[in-house]
């Protein structure tokens, strides 16, 4: 059997971040204070399951390491 000899990989060179424009300031509106609690919402407002668009994305969840 021969043997395989294993390089390393060639490392990229890394790219520079390019600097974001700054974002612009957030205004208020005028919505932004009212309050949904005290509002009533009935069994003919919600809308079933069945109607709802199916879920897109999700979260992934990935296992930590035990040290």
């Amino acid at each position: 059997m021969a043997k395989i000899s294993k390089k390393p990989a060639a490392k990229r060179p890394l790219k520079k971040a390019k600097a974001s424009a700054a974002a612009p300031a957030l205004t208020a509106h005028e919505d932004d204070d009212v309050c949904g609690c005290d509002v009533e919402i009935g069994d003919a407002d919600a809308t079933a399951d069945a109607d709802l668009p199916p879920a897109r994305g999700g979260v992934e969840v990935m296992r930590a390491k035990r040290r």
